[in-house]
């Protein structure tokens, strides 16, 4: 039977070295600018939870703790693992009775408690009797949580349980009760951090403790719309299509000298209809390359074919492959998609937070293409006098494409810092 115990000690042990928790917080890289709130989400997972600026988020296997879809923080034991003597938190959301009880691995009942308690975070002292592996049951209106710790205790005690009160009336001063999400290594999470009307993107899977030290620029364009940021290498780009919109033409019209703008899919002039379509709101606007010249908001400009060869040598594409033209690269172009909206699973893993969308193209053709399939964005980088460079991605494969074309087509605009 000690050689049965011993095993099961020795397996817990295994999985929480494979899959210790992993602590990150965020601050901002400018002192005396706050950050307000973070959201973060597993991109494996889909879950999502927002933190305020002062929050820690644990990074978790679930070892001893119950999650929830809703984002929040139920409840949570540490240390875990412990010398003996533990603290339980979790909240409650309705008023009534609840109960806890402890069992050791065979299931036998240690200890319970009962208490009337009003809704809110409650804390509980917890004692072990030795070394080896509890169960902690929660029994509420609103549910039932159980929790699993490890106990290294050289004792023989009497196990116990000992309410120590509400967290409006007990500070916890070695606790953590930051909010948790489900996480395996090398899970990528999608962190959206806001301080005031701005708010920078981060892309990140963390194999350590981390505090990520956020810079906060403004962009803003002349509708006085903000727009996302995201810093990749040591550029920064704009995190979603530029939606600046002064006029709208129909796909009919186009011109090689003069600013036009589409809305893909939108063939009337009326620029209050135009922004109440979806492909507005999703994908922005499409600009001829004169107006992609001049759209981006003020201390921001269209990026040279030069400054997006050093976006795609920061994703890993070599010095001869961004010379090159055509579908060039490897994964890059999977780094720059979204992970949704693209025909047929062509999503991406969107790793660099630029979330390149499939937003389409006018052509010089007169007619509108490829939406949900393709997305298309400028240089401000002549080729001969009609043409200029531009970058695609496409549904149906991970690279990113360079070449030229007619300066009268429409494509999207990201602009840099």
């Amino acid at each position: 039977m000690k050689k049965l115990i011993l095993s099961i000690i020795i397996c817990f042990l295994s999985g929480i070295l494979i899959a210790q928790d992993i602590t990150i917080s965020f601050r901002p890289k400018l002192s005396g600018t706050p950050i307000d709130s973070i959201w973060v989400m597993n991109q494996r997972t889909g879950q999502a939870i927002k933190l305020s600026g002062n929050d820690s988020l644990i990074l978790t296997k679930a070892t001893g703790i119950n999650h929830f879809e809703d984002g929040q923080t139920p409840g949570l034991i540490y240390p875990n693992p412990a010398n003996g003597l533990a603290t339980l938190s979790f909240t409650s959301a309705t008023t009534g009775s609840i109960q806890v009880k402890v069992y050791n691995v065979y299931g036998q009942l240690l200890a319970d408690n009962q208490q009337d308690l009003n809704p809110g975070r409650h804390s509980y002292h917890l004692n072990f009797p030795g070394t080896g592996i509890y169960f902690v049951s929660v029994f509420k209106n609103d549910g039932q949580q159980t929790f699993k710790t490890f106990q290294m205790a050289n004792k023989n005690t009497e196990c116990s349980i000992i309410y120590n009160g509400s967290e409006s009336s007990v500070q916890f001063k070695d606790a953590k009760l930051e909010k948790t999400m489900i996480f395996e290594r090398g899970d990528l999470l999608h962190c959206s951090a806001h301080s005031g009307n701005n708010t920078t993107i981060l892309t990140e899977s963390p194999g350590s403790d981390m505090i990520y030290f956020v810079d906060f620029f403004a962009c803003v364009d002349a509708d006085n719309r903000n727009y996302k940021i995201v810093i990749i290498g040591k550029m920064i780009w704009m995190a979603e299509n530029l939606a600046y919109l002064p006029a709208v033409s129909p796909s009919s019209m186009g011109s090689l000298t003069d600013p036009l703008y589409y809305i893909n899919g939108f063939n009337g002039t009326n620029i209050d209809e135009a922004k109440t379509t979806a492909n507005y709101k999703i994908n922005g606007v499409l600009y001829n390359w004169p107006a992609a010249k001049s759209a981006c908001p003020a201390g921001w400009h269209l990026p040279s074919d030069a400054e997006w060869k050093k976006l795609e040598m920061t994703l890993g594409m070599t010095p001869a492959e961004t010379d090159t033209t055509g579908a060039r690269g490897t994964d890059q172009g999977t780094k720059l998609k979204t992970t949704s909206g693209w025909n047929d699973n062509g999503n991406g893993i969107n790793s660099a937070g630029f979330s390149g969308l499939p937003g389409g193209y006018r052509a010089n053709n007169d007619y509108f293409y490829y939406l949900g399939q393709r997305g298309y964005w400028w240089t401000s980088t002549d080729f001969q006098t009609a043409w200029a460079w531009y970058r695609h991605l496409s549904f149906n494969n991970s690279t990113i494409t360079r070449t030229t074309t007619s300066k009268d087509c429409g494509f999207s605009v990201r602009c840099v810092r």
